[in-house]
């Protein structure tokens, strides 16, 4: 069975990239880091960069006002 990206990669013509960004949200430890790569090699994803990190306190104010602070 094709992967998604291959279904997509399909339907789109010779003419234009598909390029996709994928956000994981959740632990940023090495489990993560092995699950996602994982998932990647099970679509035959090979990704430009992988990247783990932590929210900062303006993501979080950001994600629950939907707004950014005056300055």
């Amino acid at each position: 069975m094709p992967s998604i990206f291959e279904q997509i990669d399909r339907l789109l013509p010779r003419s234009l990239q598909l390029k996709l960004s994928l956000l994981v949200t959740g632990p940023a430890d090495s489990s993560t880091l092995a699950k996602v790569s994982a998932w990647c090699e099970e679509q035959d994803v090979l990704p430009e960069t992988l990247s783990l990190g932590q929210r900062t306190l303006e993501d979080v104010f950001l994600q629950l006002t939907g707004r950014e602070l005056a300055t």
